[in-house]
């Protein structure tokens, strides 16, 4: 299957919610009310100084970067939204946390910053997981012509 299709045959519905989902849980985790407070004190900041940050470019940034997160969810094969919590809770284990708590660490953040963003990604990603599974698999291809794509996550499975 070339790129194109592969990327035009995405249930772009999962995706889009998937992405949505993930930007309500962080404005309800940073409320001041929930970990707010907690996170801008740590990080030296106040609503006043949050709220001068460029908010457009950091919101169409980010919007982006969790098309893309959950993008790369919908691609695994589906088993349920339990399922998707899994592969999302795995990718936080083995990707998200370990890059976030070095950085935060060289940055010299307190355990308490490191904890609120770790744990939203963490909470975020199991969502977004959770989601994207629930709204439908991508759909693929019948038996044997499976495309490059579905048949390399098929090989990395066997090697497990």
């Amino acid at each position: 299957m070339e790129t194109v299709q592969l990327v035009l045959s995405a249930n772009w519905l999962a995706i889009l919610v998937g992405a949505v989902s993930i930007f309500v849980l962080g404005f309800i985790w940073y409320n001041p009310k929930v970990f707010g407070t907690a996170w801008m004190k740590g990080i030296g900041l106040t609503a006043d100084d949050v709220g001068k940050g460029n908010m457009g470019m950091i919101f169409g940034v980010a919007f982006v970067m969790a098309l893309l997160l959950a993008y790369s969810m919908a691609r695994y094969p589906h088993e349920g939204p339990m399922h998707g919590a899994l592969h999302a809770s795995m990718t936080w284990l083995f990707i998200v946390a370990p890059v976030m708590i070095t950085n935060s660490l060289y940055e010299q953040r307190s355990w308490t910053v490191i904890f609120i963003n770790v744990g939203y990604w963490l909470v975020g990603l199991a969502v977004m997981g959770m989601v994207v599974y629930a709204l439908g698999e991508w759909p693929y291809p019948e038996e044997g012509g499976e495309d490059e794509a579905f048949r390399m996550i098929q090989n990395l499975q066997s090697l497990t």
